[in-house]
Parts: C-alpha cells; sequence; structure tokens
C-alpha cells in the first residue's frame, strides 16, 4: 500500500489516529506486507505493528513471516526538514533525518528486499528484508540438504543478499571468491532450521575492506556437497 500521510510514526508530523483507526485493521486483516507514506520529510521504517504494537524486534532488519505490515516514511525524496528530529519510539526500527533518499525494492518468489539510498551519494544506509514461508501444497517429505538461490539484486552495489533453501536442520558454510579463486571471505559457517534463509555481502573482505568492481563467486558447502553462483558489483 502506498498514500500519503503517516498512520504511525514518531516524526514531527504526528501520527493520524483517525485514518489509522479505518485503515491498520484493513492492513491487517488482508495481509498486507508494506504499507509506504510520506508526507513527513525525513526517512523512518517501524517493526512489523499489529494492533499499534511492536513485533518481532528481535528479528530486524530481516524478517521472517512477520504476520503484521511494516510501515515505511518515504518522505525525502527532495525537501529536508531541519529542526525537529525523529526519535527512537516504541514502533521505530530506523530512522534518518536531513537526507534526500530513495527506496529500491526488489521481490522474488516469497520473498521481498528494500534498500535505502542516499541519493546524492548512492550509498546504501537502511536495508531490510521480509521472507515468507510458501503454503504447502503436499505432505511429502522433502529432499535433504539446502539449495544455494540467486542473489539479489545482482549486480549490485554497495551489498547484496545471498539466498538459499534449508530442506532440513543442517550446517551451511558460504564462502566468497574471486574468479581467480582468492578466498574474500565467510559470510557463514552454522547450523540452518528448515526454511529460507539469506546472508548479507556488503562488498567486502574478510578485514572490512571495500573490494573492487568485478565478477566474484559465492560457494555454498553443505554436506559434503558444494554450489556455488556468480555475482557483480559495481562500484
Amino acid at each position: 500500500m502506498f498514500f500519503h500521510h503517516p498512520l504511525i510514526t514518531c516524526t514531527y508530523k504526528g501520527n493520524e489516529p483517525g485514518l489509522a483507526a479505518q485503515l491498520t485493521p484493513l492492513f491487517e486483516q488482508y495481509g498486507v506486507d508494506m504499507v509506504f507514506t510520506g508526507h513527513a520529510h525525513t526517512y523512518e521504517r517501524l517493526y512489523p505493528n499489529r494492533g499499534g504494537m511492536a513485533l518481532h524486534q528481535e528479528q530486524d532488519p530481516n524478517y521472517h513471516d512477520p504476520g503484521a505490515p511494516i510501515y515505511v516514511v518515504s518522505g525525502c525524496g527532495g525537501k529536508v526538514k531541519r529542526g525537529e528530529p525523529t526519535s527512537y519510539c516504541g514502533p521505530t526500527a530506523f530512522y534518518l533525518d536531513e537526507r534526500i533518499l530513495f527506496n529500491q525494492i526488489y521481490v522474488r518468489d516469497h520473498s521481498l528486499w528494500m534498500f535505502t539510498f542516499h541519493s546524492l551519494t548512492g550509498i546504501a544506509v537502511d536495508a531490510m528484508s521480509i521472507h515468507k514461508s510458501p503454503v504447502p501444497t503436499d505432505v511429502g517429505t522433502p529432499p535433504r540438504g539446502a539449495r544455494l538461490l540467486r542473489t539479489v539484486p545482482n549486480p549490485f552495489n554497495p551489498a547484496t543478499f545471498v539466498s538459499f533453501e534449508v530442506s532440513t536442520p543442517t550446517r551451511v558454510q558460504l564462502d566468497v571468491y574471486g574468479m581467480n579463486g582468492v578466498w574474500i571471505r565467510r559470510l557463514s559457517a552454522r547450523v540452518y532450521p528448515r526454511g529460507s534463509h539469506r546472508v548479507l555481502w556488503s562488498g567486502d573482505d574478510a578485514a572490512g575492506r571495500p573490494v573492487a568492481s568485478g565478477i566474484y563467486v559465492i560457494r555454498m558447502q553443505n554436506d559434503g556437497v558444494a554450489s556455488t553462483r556468480k555475482v557483480t558489483l559495481l562500484r
């Protein structure tokens, strides 16, 4: 959903309790995932919110089956509000004042990724994702192991999400290599539960230094089996 006035916000524009009373029950009833608003010339992202209560704060910024809308104030496309800053309050997960920003949204299968960029520098200042479990269509036993999916976005700058599916709880190791076979960094090495997962790579090496533009290889190892995907970094 997208409309003008924020319903639930900590920005200087304040809440719209009349609109919220009419609209938020509908969003919750019909399974709306994200609600974008403007009006306040700031950026604010709320935790999943149901009945005025912030939910799943421990999952921020990557949510699995949140079951409630996430409200985003994205009203800083061309005018900056100064002097009346936003502040953290119960529903606020992230905010940034005095910046001109834009959002990019990627949706694939049962997942959504949102990146927020500084309009003048192109630097990502916020990133979040929503992953929803698919509705089961059969009761058969799924195959064991993990499956490496595509990265989103690709090409990317400055960050991308590496997505994979796990059919049964298993250890997954993710590494980044250059096209010359040189190891760049390890993204993850732990046991994951069954379901869809994603790991963020910010285009850096093991020491936290930005790597150069180019093609890199994401390598996943699981139960002795390796699979790879190529990603392109454009700086």
